[in-house]
């Protein structure tokens, strides 16, 4: 059933009794122009159309900014930003080079992996082996899974580098591959006799690739030099 005015009016009143008056509008809150107009008034300290202009710079204040902006200005154009690739990508000018090869006599009789070529890599630096390969003397080995070989990092086998029999690459023509070494930790490049044989092989082994700076980000390197 509506209220008519009067209970409008009484039930306004008990509220007000109750909880107090209502909150006083923000003039932010209020619609139109006037609440427009009282937010200028509150954060401008003065009326809309009143305010003073800006007083003029005296000399000495003039040749300060002019000084200023001069002094910006060189800078902006001296400034020479050079952003290269990663660090684990490219070998740039802070990286030192890994070229590690050596050549073994594997027994004909049944041997465990034995370490050919190691790479430590040093305090602040990561490695990156970009390419590796390993060829057996003589020419009539036939890769027939004699003779294995495998990469260690840390002492954990390099995913997919691990127990290989065939002839993935050479030391004249090396094949592609992405381990990356942390700083401190230790890369092994292995061979194993797996199956007797009717005697000795010869086998030479290496790795290459670059290490950098740890401070250089390997996520994204940037350089920039700036000239005065």
């Amino acid at each position: 059933m509506p209220l008519d005015e009067d209970d409008s009016i009484v039930s306004h009143s008990r509220y007000d009794q109750l909880f107090g008056s209502p909150p006083t509008v923000s003039p932010l809150e209020q619609p139109g122009a006037k609440g427009r107009m009282h937010s200028r008034e509150i954060f401008e300290g003065e009326k809309p159309g009143t305010l003073q202009p800006a007083p003029l710079l005296t000399p000495v204040q003039r040749a300060i900014v002019d000084a200023t902006v001069d002094r910006l200005a060189k800078i902006a154009r001296n400034t020479n930003f050079t952003a290269s690739l990663p660090a684990h990508s490219v070998p740039m000018y802070w990286s030192n080079n890994i070229d590690k090869s050596a050549t073994v006599v594997v027994p004909a009789a049944v041997t465990p992996y034995q370490t050919v070529v190691e790479y430590t890599a040093p305090p602040s630096r990561y490695g990156r082996i970009s390419q590796y390969g390993f060829d057996v003397a003589g020419g009539a080995y036939t890769y027939d899974g004699s003779l294995l070989w495998r990469f260690m990092l840390n002492g954990v086998p390099v995913q997919d580098l691990f127990d290989i029999a065939e002839h993935r690459g050479s030391l004249v023509q090396p094949a592609e591959t992405f381990i990356i070494v942390p700083m401190g930790q230790k890369l092994q490049f292995q061979v194993a006799r797996a199956v007797a044989a009717l005697a000795d092989d010869t086998v030479a082994m290496k790795f290459k690739g670059w290490d950098w700076l740890l401070r250089r980000n390997a996520e994204g390197t940037k350089s920039s030099i700036t000239a005065f």
